[in-house]
């Protein structure tokens, strides 16, 4: 579980704090908008009615406490770089922030972001599912059922071969290659993990998640 602070309740940061709690985290929700925190407060416990622009609000909020902060108001960048720049100055772990061309997301991250994100329900979707989970670095939806992950080797697969593992007898996974030092490699029944590999895995999504519960 992961403690996460969301700045703007328009569609992106809606979807996002709700696929956040879907997923078992904490999340609170701060929009400047009185009415639109009003009309979420029925279905999301922790929202804040505040200006995130005013470092006095900020630095209200406890800024260093969450374990990522998203800023969701791609639709005024100004604000957006602002509240940037104010979480980055508070001391944020991890900053990601919503943009809407490659331009933007220059500025932003001269601004402090750590990571840019473009469009909506699914961007808010692969925010949620990447940085929930510490070792997944990228995913693809190839249908409403099925994903492939891209993680880092989890610590006690270092050493081991396939069969050792057997990935697809006790996850229902299929392994479909390994990352290792830039290089693609399909690896065989002999092939033995490094603890620096990146693994791609395919897989219905609910047995991913018990994969990264596990």
């Amino acid at each position: 579980m992961k403690n996460v602070l969301i700045i703007g309740a328009g569609e992106f940061g809606k979807h996002l704090a709700h696929k956040l709690i879907e997923l078992k985290n904490e999340v609170r929700l701060i929009d400047q908008d009185e009415a639109v925190i009003d009309a979420l407060s029925p279905e999301l416990e922790n929202t804040l009615i505040g200006d995130c622009r005013s470092m006095n609000v900020m630095r209200q909020i406890g800024v260093p406490d969450y374990d990522f902060a998203v800023v969701a108001v791609g639709g005024n960048f100004q604000a957006s770089l602002e509240i940037t720049s104010n979480l980055k100055e508070c001391g944020a772990r991890f900053i990601v922030s919503q943009c809407q061309s490659d331009i933007q997301a220059k500025f932003l991250q001269m601004a402090g972001a750590d990571k840019t994100v473009y469009s909506e329900k699914e961007a808010a979707e692969k925010v949620a599912l990447i940085y929930n989970e510490d070792n997944l670095i990228d995913y693809i939806s190839i249908s409403d059922v099925y994903k492939i992950v891209k993680i880092k080797l989890p610590k006690k697969w270092a050493g081991h071969t396939l069969p050792e593992l057997q990935i697809r007898k006790q996850f229902k996974l299929n392994l479909l290659a390994v990352e290792r030092s830039g290089k693609v490699i399909v690896p065989d029944l002999q092939f033995v993990f490094d603890e620096r590999d990146l693994v791609l895995l395919l897989g219905e999504e609910k047995q991913l998640s018990r994969f990264f519960r596990n």
